[in-house]
């Protein structure tokens, strides 16, 4: 858990947060009611417009990777769902470019996340919610270099990581 010096006083000695179960509930409750709040403005937006974003936000991650000073770089996304941010095409660049690609796995709910190395034409199975990952190549991550990116139209890609 990383937190702003400031909170340090929010916290038990173990590191976990100090709030009152009522707190949780209604911090639970809201982010239910942002996250699908978000997802019909998301859904709301023309494809060619999303389409662009997403095209916008894969030049803008491509000038990270290209800035991040990391000889091998390993890049971790998340498959789009929905009316997601799609970085498929920047994800085949980047491989035939020779950057390695990895996808989160995730087959169970409030499991840790796995990941497997992704190649264009790798064979794929389907997860929890049946997500897409590639079957073969697991691999272990190392430390991001960029993480949590706010990019245009309010999309938070909370997994791009660059390492």
């Amino acid at each position: 858990m990383t937190s702003a010096p400031y909170m340090l006083g929010e916290l038990r000695a173990d590191g976990t947060a100090m709030l009152d179960p009522e707190q949780a509930r209604d911090v639970g409750r809201w982010r239910n009611i942002e996250r699908e709040r978000l997802i019909k403005v998301r859904w709301s937006l023309a494809a060619e417009y999303r389409s662009d974003q997403s095209a916008i936000i894969a030049q803008r991650l491509e000038q990270i990777v290209a800035s991040s000073g990391v000889a091998a770089p390993m890049v971790r996304i998340y498959w789009p769902i929905g009316a997601e941010p799609d970085l498929r095409p920047w994800m085949r660049t980047l491989s035939l470019a020779g950057v390695s690609v990895a996808l989160p796995v995730a087959v169970a709910a409030a499991q840790p996340l796995t990941f497997h190395e992704w190649r264009p034409e790798c064979r794929m199975a389907r997860g929890l919610w049946s997500i897409p990952y590639p079957a073969d190549g697991n691999v272990k991550p190392t430390s991001p270099v960029a993480d949590r990116l706010k990019m245009p139209i309010g999309f938070m890609l909370s997994n791009v990581c660059i390492q």
